[in-house]
């Protein structure tokens, strides 16, 4: 209740809105996926898990975050850096990635419509009320 009233967002309960559990299945769907990259990832380049982690910096999201000793294969783009980290991208993950902007705007989406489908059944029944 407090966030519908701090954001004026109201979300459904799971299993009242088969659009909105769809959508949301898919994103957590894409959310194991781009962990599962991730532990691949550290496997290939031969590191521990927890010293390749994801990092969001404004619209950037998922950038690997590794230390600037680690060689990387070619093809890993790199998006920003520090004196003591690198960020990247892969090719596989740039595409997992836009997978998951796509899913989340369909959640998004289910969410703005499961808003206006309570206001309609509100609307509906207006003499009760």
């Amino acid at each position: 209740m407090d966030e519908a009233l701090e954001n004026d967002v109201i979300k459904p309960a799971q299993g009242t809105d088969e659009e909105y559990d769809t959508a949301q299945a898919e994103v957590h769907r894409i959310e194991e996926s781009l962990e599962e990259l991730r532990v691949e990832l550290s496997k290939k380049l031969k590191i521990g898990k927890k010293e390749i982690v994801f990092k969001d910096i404004g619209k950037e999201i998922f950038q690997l975050e590794i230390s600037v000793k680690q060689i990387v294969p070619k093809d890993w783009k790199l998006t920003s850096k520090t004196q003591k980290v690198n960020r990247y991208y892969t090719p596989e993950l740039q595409s997992v990635i836009q997978e998951f902007l796509e899913a989340r705007e369909i959640k998004d989406a289910a969410l703005r419509n499961a808003k206006a489908n309570v206001f309609k059944k509100f609307d509906v029944n207006y003499a009760q009320w």
